[in-house]
């Protein structure tokens, strides 16, 4: 699979997980939502490992996918909970 393609279906799945959690995140306390989003960002990365069928790597995980969950985790977080 080419570098690009591998990027584009990391990206994807973790945009999608990433708003997924922020959403689940405003059901639960605080603490709780961060496990919750701990967690389901380590299963993500495992699945678009799986997905893309290659070992690139944690630097390569960070970078195209990591830190856009964390960021749309973030965000989505504080619209759904001040849609509350």
């Amino acid at each position: 699979m080419k570098e690009e393609n591998a990027s584009r279906i990391s990206f994807v799945t973790h945009t999608i997980t990433g708003v997924l959690a922020g959403y689940l995140s405003t059901i639960n306390q605080f603490i709780t939502s961060i496990s919750y989003m701990i967690v389901l960002l380590l299963v993500t990365g495992y699945a678009t490992e799986f997905i893309v069928k290659q070992k690139k790597g944690v630097k390569w995980w960070l970078v195209n996918g990591a830190l856009y969950y964390v960021i749309l985790w973030l965000v989505s977080w504080v619209f759904f909970y001040n849609m509350l």
